[in-house]
């Protein structure tokens, strides 16, 4: 069974960027980016540079994109900034579900 470690956020540092993402992924990164940008405070360049840390960047963009897949279409439904949030929130919570967090080691 995982073990389970409680780590302060203010210890955690970035992973080093994978490399740059060729000029279609970063296209797909920008518009998923627009499509999340009134829930998600994270600036472009925060974007980019997430995606270029990712192990798999292109699965990673294609779990994003199937995301903003599912916001776009709840978007008629949520009237209020407060809903949009809340389903995005909904929605991120759910990827975890089918794509779990894959971390390293622990290393004491």
């Amino acid at each position: 069974m995982p073990r389970k470690l409680r780590v302060s956020l203010d210890s955690l540092i970035p992973s080093p960027r994978k490399g740059p993402l060729s000029e279609d992924q970063k296209k797909r990164a920008v518009a998923i980016w627009e499509t999340f940008k009134e829930v998600d405070p994270s600036s472009l360049e925060e974007v980019l540079a997430n995606f270029e840390r990712d192990l798999d960047s292109e699965r990673e963009l294609a779990v994003w994109e199937g995301m903003a897949k599912e916001y776009k279409e709840a978007l008629p439904r949520l009237p209020t900034l407060r809903q949009k949030k809340a389903a995005f929130m909904t929605i991120i919570a759910d990827s975890f579900k089918s794509h779990p967090i894959v971390v390293g080691p622990v290393l004491n």
